[in-house]
């Protein structure tokens, strides 16, 4: 049920590898069962972060609650470390949005949760 979207304006070489180290540091911030988690990857996306192109990164992470200051902190400092170390992008030209739903309004498998 998490959703993460991961926007870089770079190339990703091994998107998979990049959105399964994600998907594992969003399992360990939040608790949530990484089986539930989409991952979408989006690269070469001209951006802008203070009107500057170089490398830079915005990411979504969409939960059913659970998204604490500590788990939204902790989420963001490892995602930090993946984006620093598969992609060569900054801490400080990474955003993050978090954003909670109530399981009414998150539909999966002809229902919701």
């Amino acid at each position: 049920m998490p959703m993460i979207r991961v926007q870089t304006s770079n190339a990703v070489a091994d998107k998979a590898a990049l959105a399964k180290a994600i998907s594992a540091a969003a399992r360990e911030a939040t608790g949530k069962p990484e089986c539930y988690m989409q991952l979408i990857v989006e690269d070469n996306v001209f951006m802008t972060l203070g009107g500057d192109d170089s490398p830079n990164a915005m990411l979504e992470l969409r939960a059913i609650g659970g998204l604490s200051h500590p788990v939204c902190e902790n989420f963001s400092r490892l995602v930090c470390g993946i984006l620093k170390e598969h992609q060569k992008i900054s801490p400080d030209r990474v955003y993050i949005n978090f954003m909670e739903f109530d399981a009414s309004k998150w539909g999966w498998n002809s229902g919701t949760f």
